[in-house]
């Protein structure tokens, strides 16, 4: 091939590919924890920047624009932290605790939308109660149990009723809602350590230990809520502290620190770019938990009988059948 056509060649493969290799960048915006002391659920707002041109060159001729926004769900039990789901609109909280003193409503759950399916998550029985899926085209959802507020495209809403196995639509919604506030500690630098404190607990961390996640001047921006026995801490900006104007791009950055009893565990929300696909129902929303069942689970007693007495009777049918041969 002649120097001309391969330079030309070279060059149009070139214009192709810079536009996909500099388009799509995620930036962290939010982290927001739900804690009701004994578990929480964080969620993560992420926003999709985009290069809205396409030039030749090294350097770029516009800056980058958000194209869309959307809302990372976990769970966090003190131990692990779970993947749940996605929820397509940024300004919604998808994840909503029930206190007890609620008849309709089951005790210490939390009602969550996972971007397809309300359920309800029992953590005291450590199952899931499916209450169905919503129909698609809305444009938003908001959780305010009883109530669950669906929002069109179109400028309509819709109200729905929660109980305990399912959800109904309404015209109205109900006269009172579950008003929660979670708990959360102070944060402050004393010293050589952290201290977090509140709801009549005190944590000191050494500071030689957060510095290998957090600089100094980071740790000013961390928030904490209590879990489990001891404090979940965050980073609650979506940019850098030492310059406002640097994005968070990786959930690696800004890492999550539980601390209990003079241990500090780390744990790193997922990529944004693996959960694209992660909203469907039940592969992610398990907790590794079960469905709840709507009674209790026969004994292996009442098993082991029920499996006796069906023996035994086979056994008679069966003499009785070859004595009339």
């Amino acid at each position: 091939m002649p120097l001309r056509k391969t330079l030309t060649v070279l060059a149009v493969l070139y214009l192709l590919i810079l536009p996909l290799a500099s388009a799509g960048e995620f930036r962290l915006s939010s982290i927001t924890v739900i804690s009701n002391g004994e578990d929480a659920f964080l969620l993560a707002t992420w926003w999709l920047y985009d290069y809205q041109c396409q030039c030749p060159g090294t350097e770029p001729c516009c800056s980058p624009a958000p194209v869309s926004a959307w809302v990372d769900i976990y769970h966090f039990n003190g131990t692990s932290l779970s993947y749940v789901g996605r929820s397509g609109y940024a300004g919604d909280l998808p994840v909503a605790f029930v206190p007890p003193g609620f008849p309709d409503l089951p005790s210490n759950a939390w009602l969550v939308f996972n971007g397809t399916h309300l359920f309800w998550f029992m953590p005291e029985e450590k199952c899931v109660r499916t209450l169905g899926e919503l129909r698609q085209g809305f444009g938003s959802v908001r959780l305010s149990p009883p109530d669950v507020y669906v929002a069109h495209r179109n400028g309509t809403f819709e109200v729905y009723r929660v109980t305990e196995d399912a959800f109904f639509r309404v015209n109205e919604p109900a006269g009172e809602h579950v008003s929660y506030v979670p708990p959360g500690f102070n944060v402050s630098i004393s010293g050589q350590s952290l201290v977090v404190e509140g709801g009549g607990g005190r944590y000191e961390i050494p500071l030689a230990e957060l510095e290998e996640y957090y600089s100094r001047q980071d740790l000013e921006h961390l928030a904490a809520v209590p879990v489990a026995g001891g404090v979940l801490i965050y980073y609650v900006p979506g940019h850098h502290p030492d310059n406002s104007s640097i994005p968070i791009e990786n959930p690696s950055e800004v890492p999550l620190l539980f601390y209990r009893g003079g241990t500090l565990a780390v744990y790193t929300l997922v990529e944004p770019a693996y959960t694209g696909s992660s909203a469907s129902w039940p592969g992610w929303v398990s907790f590794n938990y079960s469905q709840c069942s709507g009674g209790p689970e026969p004994s292996e007693d009442f098993t082991t009988a029920v499996w006796l007495v069906v023996a035994v009777l086979g056994a008679v049918v069966l003499i009785l059948t070859l004595g009339r041969r």
